[in-house]
């Protein structure tokens, strides 16, 4: 608020001595305000205290006094002391409380008894005072105010005696005063050693005789009180007297001029009120100041503002002159020169500082305004002073003109800022913060809080420079105002704010919200300018999120022009304009979102870019006038309706997300995805990218939905994983990287689509979809699983496509589901040891080089394991015994053997549960648990293959219950019991036991390690092996790469699926199964050494080459399979044995085709089996002539059947005529199975090549099942 003229004044307050002790007569001294008038009370005083209990001696209590401070408690009444201390007749009373006791003094002198002299007058009766044993105590107290001089004190008594001065204003007892009195200059008489000069006691244990202890001081003006030309001291005397002869004690004072010592001044004089000057007052004392005047004004010619003796003739008024006490102002004015509060407790009830004055409060030092502070324009306050050394009453108002400063700490009441800027320094609260339109309010250090700020129209700023923190609350306006805020430093806003304009953010300055409606009303907006920042510290902008942000900048050091430091905030903002480019981080989650109404983001041409670990999100959120944002850290989140229809580049460094969250929109703008970045799509939905994505490096794309990117994809590869699609579309694809389709499903649709990538590598349970893809393509493909959803790892679903590059094939399924289409792989196949390759759907496949690994056994990394139903097996009852035994024991029950790749190591029973499940056993061991009795074992071997000369060591963590190591180091395969057996352990557990062999490089050793469970569970715990040169290592075949290894023999399988037909070109080699479930399977090179074929029924196995079985293989033509020769016709050889139909069910069908000079013929090397079967007569433009004999199979070397056979002329031409359809009949001679009985009718030349040439046109081709 805002004050007019102000009134000064200046109240004294007094800090008393405070004693330590628990037991306390007074209570602690302490800073009061109490009216100034004297209190002359006199001296508080103690008598009766009995200090002879417990037979003490007369140095003892004089070293009590001095080193346990025993005068600071014996006069503890209230509460009691404990007993014998404190008799129940002490009395604790002020001089002058008795009508029969005048004098205000402390005079206990005389003969005889103690009591004739004053003890019965003055204290009562009943004081404990019996013939010649007096023993008691006095304890004197007092404050005393000590006018400027040199000054001489004494304590007289009989016996012991303390005396001790402290400044007034210290606070506490003890040697030494802040100001004021200090120590004793000179001592004299009666006075022990470690008192008196130098300290501020005297002390003297005196057992005979009056005599006194002496001290001299000097109070000089720069001891006084500000304003007065006195000191205020604090006396604390004691006295003892014990046994006999009576006893004495006075206090004494002289000036120092006195002759005792070389002077001529007064004698000694009993100390009373007035004596000298001196005042004496139980209570701490103030002094009555009457100004000549109202106010007084400093002319600056000095820097002292003390008006005391020979120093105020720089007020105006003067003040009283040489007097006791001097003058300060109720009102007091500093217009130039520097005034300083060099003395504690000055009080102004007004003060005005203007123009070039300063008013500088010393450190340690407390300036009070008790009413109104005003500081002119050019005026400064500057506090070094104590914190909370400024206080301003609540009522009070400090009074800022432009210009101004004021340096302080502590309560301000009410603030108003008048006009143009004004500073503030120091650690500062406010009861108000009252700015005029077109002011400022700098904060040069320290931190203010206000709990109101009121704007009185325009634009009220605050500043705050660097390091400085501003917190302002309940900011509201008399008038429509702004508010900006400026400098380097921070503005907290805890609470909701009612002003309707704008508020602004300047470069350097940081405003953190702390409520949702902090920027005030959101009929105002918020403008964040360069290098300022908003930090949203988890709330919104505006109580509806509705606040308009404008802003512009990178923020502080880059870190963001608005920030969330606090929790998660999804509504944060629902507009934002970008005045120039602009940084936004998210330390936490923040939103623009249409909660409460519709969001918007004008982007006005701008680059956003991201910061920050977390997420960022434009939640259904309409942006205007695109720009390009760049994705530096963290996560940027297009949601819901969000849509970025371009121009601009989303760029995404390495390790930062774009994220795409139920959205189904297409954007524009182009991508540019950093080596590492990651493009994703969540929640639902899937986005259509139609700009350009350029790529560095391999770039991450997380479809957990689907993405369409239909914009040219350009320069490095793409890591796709996420279960969604990922669609390329684009015949300009140009992208040279290697893909990886690690999950879900990478489609690519149109010609040119798929690009020029190094490599496609899918992974099982990925899916290769192409559609239309051009033809040929040489990129490398390596294929694993069936696919998604089994729908093959490479699946075409349009259009023909050959692949030239080489195809690595790990257990894989590819289809081509286009009918009447042709997918060719024409580049080598690899094809992984154990793999199985399945081929189907409704188009052709074509596979033009051969694959297939033969029979020969080779070794790869890994240890056989066989895990075991029981606890022994074969011939021994304990796995120690003989490890034979385990090796050549047959599988039962739900034992099972794999080859482990990973680390050894089975922590309890269910990891060897675990293994035998994943090994295709699940509940191998059904009675798991701590009671399950003895039940399982297991056998690990592999060859060892060392690459030093040495010591090589094995060991085990841990093993439960009996286990044994061997090696077989002869290397004949075999462990021989005992002497390869270099480990054993019984039952049960073991730690860290180990062996050590001698082992030759480039050698390969049988290494088998086996256990059992004995009862109550089992583990075998991080097995371990160390080089001659190395330290312990995981025993981890597939860590350390042709160490540890098997033998295994290859074994391929084919399957072959769908309508379509399957072309092997290739002289194949693999040596499993051939399955024909769907479809037609043609074999046109010459294959070796494979296993069984089986055609099941509708299936069609034919073409023109060689099957070369293994021993005891066989093809099989099952019921309903066909067996189509040759092609159109031709010859197909099996080497090995052939099997046509079965004994029952359908008949198998073998398509026979006869051509002009050429039919179909099979020719079996091995044993040939006819049973069920029908010969099913296709023509093939045949001349119109008979044979004798029409073979159909020969080269056998047995045949059984065949004479359970059908035949079918269904589809020959209505022309081709048979003589009777029942001469048809089969065969066998040395050549073969024949086919007999077929005739055509003779035709004239020309109506023959006219039949025949029709006959060419309409008939059927060789079916492709």
């Amino acid at each position: 608020m805002f004050t007019t003229p102000l009134r000064i004044g200046l109240r004294l307050a007094l800090l008393a001595a405070v004693t330590l002790a628990t037991l306390l007569a007074l209570p602690p001294p302490q800073a009061v305000a109490i009216p100034y008038v004297l209190a002359n009370d006199g001296l508080h005083r103690v008598a009766g205290l009995d200090l002879t209990t417990g037979g003490a001696t007369d140095t003892q209590l004089s070293d009590s006094l001095e080193t346990l401070g025993i005068w600071t408690v014996i006069d503890g009444l209230t509460p009691p002391p404990p007993p014998g201390i404190v008799n129940a007749n002490s009395k604790v009373y002020n001089i002058g409380a008795y009508a029969t006791d005048t004098e205000v003094s402390i005079d206990y002198v005389g003969s005889g008894d103690f009591g004739v002299n004053r003890a019965l007058s003055t204290i009562g009766t009943g004081f404990p005072m019996a013939g010649t044993v007096e023993d008691v105590s006095v304890r004197a107290r007092t404050y005393l105010a000590v006018p400027i001089g040199n000054w001489t004190i004494s304590i007289a008594s009989d016996d012991g005696r303390r005396l001790q001065l402290t400044d007034a204003q210290s606070g506490a007892a003890g040697p030494g005063g802040v100001v004021g009195f200090t120590t004793f200059s000179g001592h004299g008489e009666q006075t022990d050693s470690g008192s008196g000069t130098g300290f501020n006691f005297l002390l003297r244990n005196a057992t005979t005789a009056h005599d006194q202890s002496v001290g001299t001081f000097s109070v000089t003006p720069a001891n006084v009180e500000p304003g007065t030309n006195i000191a205020l001291i604090y006396l604390d005397g004691f006295y003892f007297e014990r046994g006999t002869g009576g006893g004495s004690f006075e206090i004494s004072i002289r000036n120092a001029l006195d002759t005792t010592f070389g002077g001529s001044g007064e004698g000694w004089t009993l100390l009373a009120d007035n004596t000298f000057g001196w005042r004496i007052s139980s209570t701490p004392i103030t002094v009555t100041v009457t100004p000549p005047a109202n106010s007084f004004t400093w002319d600056g010619s000095t820097d002292d503002w003390r008006a005391g003796a020979g120093a105020d003739t720089h007020w105006e008024p003067p003040a009283l002159g040489n007097t006791l006490y001097a003058t300060i102002a109720d009102d007091a004015t500093v217009n130039a020169g520097q005034a300083n509060v060099a003395s504690s407790n000055e009080a102004a009830l007004n003060l005005n500082i203007g123009g070039t004055g300063t008013v500088n409060v010393a450190a340690g030092r407390t300036l009070t305004v008790d009413s109104t502070l005003t500081i002119g324009a050019g005026g400064t306050l500057a506090n070094g002073g104590i914190v909370n050394a400024l206080v301003v009453n609540s009522t009070g108002t400090v009074t800022l003109a432009g210009g101004s400063s004021l340096t302080a700490s502590g309560a301000l009441g009410n603030v108003d800022v008048l006009s143009g800027t004004a500073s503030l320094n120091g650690f500062l609260t406010a009861s108000t913060l009252d700015l005029a339109a077109g002011t400022t309010l700098s904060l040069t250090g320290g931190s203010l809080t206000a709990s109101a700020v009121s704007l009185a129209g325009g634009t009220g700023t605050i500043n705050t420079t660097a390091g400085t923190s501003a917190r302002l609350s309940n900011i509201s306006e008399t008038a429509a105002s702004n508010i900006a805020y400026t400098g380097l430093g921070t503005i907290v806003l805890p609470t909701a704010n009612t002003y309707t304009g704008t508020t602004t953010i300047g470069p350097g300055v940081t405003v953190q919200l702390g409520n949702n409606a902090s920027l005030g009303t959101e009929a105002g907006k918020t403008i964040i300018h360069s290098g300022g920042v908003l930090d949203i510290r988890g709330l919104r902008a505006g109580a509806n999120g509705n606040e308009l942000v404008e802003v512009a900048g990178t923020g502080i050091g880059g870190n963001g022009a608005i920030i969330n430091t606090g929790g998660s905030q999804t509504s944060a903002f629902r507009r934002i304009t970008l005045t120039g480019n602009a940084t936004f981080r998210a330390d936490a989650r923040w939103d623009m979102r249409d909660t409460g109404g519709a969001s918007t983001f004008d982007m006005g041409g701008f680059t956003l870019t991201k910061v920050g670990s977390s997420e960022l999100a434009l939640v259904n959120t309409d942006i205007l006038n695109e720009g390009s944002v760049n994705v530096n850290q963290g996560l940027f989140r297009i949601e819901g309706s969000t849509r970025h229809d371009g121009p601009g580049t989303i760029t995404v460094v390495g390790g930062a997300t774009l994220d795409f969250w139920n959205n189904t929109q297409t954007h524009g703008p182009n991508l540019s995805l950093a080596s590492g970045s990651n493009l994703t799509a969540n929640g639902g939905g899937g986005p259509t990218l139609a700009g350009t994505v350029s790529i560095a490096g391999t770039a991450n794309v997380v479809t957990n939905n689907n993405i369409a990117l239909t914009g040219q994809v350009t320069g490095g590869g793409i890591a796709k994983t996420g279960t969604g699609r990922l669609s390329l579309s684009n015949p300009a694809n140009n992208y040279t990287g290697a893909v990886s389709v690690g999950a879900g499903t990478l489609a690519a649709s149109g010609v040119g689509s798929l690009g020029n990538p190094s490599s496609i590598s899918v992974s099982s349970g990925a899916t290769l979809e192409i559609n239309n893809v051009g033809t040929p393509l040489a990129i490398p493909l390596i294929l694993a699983g069936d696919g998604q959803g089994g729908v093959g790892a490479l699946r075409s679903i349009g259009g023909s496509t050959t692949f030239t590059g080489p195809v690595t094939i790990a257990g894989t399924t590819v289809r081509n589901d286009a009918a009447g289409t042709l997918l060719t792989l024409a580049g080598p196949v690899t094809l992984a040891a154990t793999a199985n390759l399945t081929l189907g759907g409704a188009g052709d496949i074509t596979i033009t080089q051969a694959f297939g690994n033969g029979a020969v056994p080779y070794d790869a990394d890994g240890i056989e394991e066989t895990l075991f139903d029981r606890e022994t097996v074969g011939g021994s009852n304990n796995p120690r015994t003989n490890i034979e035994d385990y090796r050549n024991a047959t599988l039962q029950g739900n034992s099972v053997k794999g080859i482990l790749t990973t680390h050894l190591h089975y922590n309890d029973d269910a990891a060897f549960d675990a293994r035998a499940a994943a090994l295709g056993k699940p509940g191998w061991d059904p009675n798991n648990g701590p009671t399950s009795g003895n039940d399982y074992s297991a056998l690990w071997v592999t060859k060892f293959k060392p690459n030093e000369n040495g010591a090589w060591g094995f060991r085990f963590n841990s093993v439960d219950d009996n286990a044994s190591m061997w090696l077989d180091d002869d290397q004949n395969g075999i462990f021989e019991s005992t002497a390869d057996r270099f480990y054993d352990r019984g039952c049960c557990g073991g730690s860290g036991d180990r062996f050590t062999v001698s082992l030759t490089a480039g050698q390969t050793y049988l290494l088998g390690f086996v256990m059992n469970d004995t009862g109550g569970g089992g583990y075998y715990r991080d097995m371990e092996f160390k080089a001659p040169s190395g330290a312990w290592t995981d025993l981890n075949p597939s860590t350390n790469p042709g160490r540890f290894q098997v033998t295994l023999t290859p074994n391929n399988s084919l399957v072959k699926t769908g309508a379509g037909t399957l072309t092997l070109n290739g002289n194949n080699n693999y040596n499993g199964t051939t399955t024909v479930q769907q479809g037609t399977l043609l074999v046109n090179g010459t294959t070796s050494g494979q296993g069984d074929y089986t055609v099941q029924a509708g299936a069609t196995l034919g073409g023109g080459g060689s099957i070369g079985l293994a021993p005891g293989a066989r093809i099989n033509i099952l019921a309903g399979g066909y067996l189509a020769p040759g092609f159109s016709p031709g010859t197909f050889t099996v080497n090995g044995d052939f099997t046509m139909g079965e004994t029952s069910g359908p008949r198998a069908v073998y398509d026979w085709e006869l051509g002009s000079g050429v039919e179909d013929l099979t020719v079996v090397t091995g044993d040939l089996t006819l049973n069920r079967w029908t010969l099913l007569l296709l023509d093939a433009g045949g001349e119109s002539y008979a044979w004798q004999k029409h073979y159909l199979f020969t080269g056998f070397t047995s045949l059984s059947g065949p004479n359970d056979v059908t035949f079918d002329v269904s589809q020959v031409p209505q022309w081709m005529q048979y003589t009777n359809l029942s001469d048809l009949a089969l065969g066998v001679d040395g050549g073969g199975v024949y086919l007999t009985g077929l005739t055509t009718l003779p035709e004239p030349a020309t109506v023959s090549l006219l039949a025949l040439g029709a006959l060419a046109l309409l008939r059927r081709r060789r079916r492709r099942r």
